[in-house]
């Protein structure tokens, strides 16, 4: 797997590859395994990155950090406070993963 990401490759299909070689390769039942997982959490990542997609397709987060940007340049530490309130305030109202999936796209 770390070989296909240093060559570019889509993370996506990569990590689903990885997974089914691990499988495979194992020659044990997989059906233990499948067993442990939770699949409502499943479910509940599911929904919860297709509604941050849609949120974000609204272009309001965009829009709130074309606004912010200026203010929270790392470089300084008025910037760093700025985005250390900005990134607790959004972390304590949405969850973290969503956060932090909000930062990566935009």
């Amino acid at each position: 797997m770390l070989i296909a990401l240093l060559l570019g490759l889509n993370i996506s299909w990569t990590a689903i590859t990885a997974a089914l070689a691990l499988v495979v390769l194992d020659f044990r039942d997989a059906r233990p395994s499948f067993e442990k997982v939770s699949y409502s959490l499943l479910v509940f990542f599911c929904g919860m990155f297709i509604t941050v997609e849609g949120f974000n397709k609204t272009g309001i987060p965009s829009t709130l950090w074309d606004f912010m940007e200026p203010y929270s340049k790392i470089n300084r530490v008025s910037g760093i406070a700025i985005l250390t309130v900005v990134i607790l305030v959004m972390s304590n109202l949405a969850s973290n993963v969503p956060t932090d999936y909000l930062f990566g796209i935009s």
